[in-house]
């Protein structure tokens, strides 16, 4: 199997297609999902999403990470 379709997580890509389609680290995004999960560690979301304001962290549409980026990612963490 591979990437079964659909937008790859943030701080990934989807490289190749169909059955060979995988999810690989998106470098520029993995720095910013290591300052969320770590900023997660310590506060509640709605703190990590002003914190990453403050620190211009934005999301892949240009804008700064709302509080759904911030806990899908904060949640990943603990999949991993």
């Amino acid at each position: 199997g591979g990437h079964l379709g659909g937008v790859a997580p943030y701080g990934y890509r989807v490289e190749g297609e169909g059955k060979q389609a995988r999810l690989v680290p998106h470098e520029a995004e993995q720095e910013i999902v290591r300052q969320v999960r770590d900023l997660s560690v310590r506060f509640a979301p709605s703190s990590v999403v002003r914190v990453a304001r403050d620190r211009n962290l934005l999301g892949r549409n240009g804008k700064p990470l709302g509080f759904m980026q911030v806990k899908r990612i904060s949640e990943r963490q603990h999949a991993n």
